[in-house]
């Protein structure tokens, strides 16, 4: 299931989409860039996105079942200096650290 972040929640900053794959038990976190990249704007997004997916596992009664998170940034094209400071960074969410990509 793919959900459009903006349309979930429109007084904060959140990512671009979430998609759910059960099958596989991953939920991916995606940012969608088409101008500059700011590294905390992105990880503000990355993180709202998270609370968001998380909420909708509890409310569907899914949260004894573990998921893992990916978080994506996607961008046609990188600046490199943008790139290294996006890549170095990592996203804390529910006691974890997690490596964007």
């Amino acid at each position: 299931m793919i959900l459009k972040g903006e349309k979930l929640c429109q007084n904060q900053k959140v990512c671009g989409c979430i998609i759910f794959d059960e099958d596989h038990q991953v939920i991916g976190i995606i940012e969608l860039k088409s101008k500059t990249a700011h590294p905390t704007e992105i990880l503000e997004k990355l993180i709202n996105g998270s609370k968001i997916a998380s909420k909708l596992l509890e409310e569907c009664n899914a949260r004894n079942i573990v998921f893992k998170f990916y978080y994506i940034v996607l961008r046609k094209k990188w600046n490199i200096s943008e790139y290294r400071i996006i890549s170095s960074k990592k996203v804390d969410f529910e006691r974890k650290r997690y490596n964007y990509n």
